[in-house]
């Protein structure tokens, strides 16, 4: 799930899907890790994947691993 204000581009919009690349998963790793939101970005441990800040035009990101009932995270 994403969220975003309407004046900023978000994947779904964007026709795509983010190409799963060795910092892509270097963040589902650390956000599946981390049991709680994680922050990316220049004031955080954890860097920005460079694709997504090129793609989106953003600078910092917070993720959460979300454990539905019955599936994986």
């Amino acid at each position: 799930m994403q969220r975003t204000r309407p004046e900023f581009r978000c994947a779904p919009v964007q026709g795509g899907e983010l190409p799963m690349d060795a910092e892509m998963a270097g963040v589902l790793e650390a956000v599946t890790a981390a049991g709680r939101p994680v922050g990316f970005g220049p004031d955080s441990e954890h860097p920005l994947p460079t694709d997504l800040a090129k793609r989106f035009d953003v600078q910092s990101h917070i993720a959460t691993a979300v454990y539905p009932k019955g599936d994986k995270p």
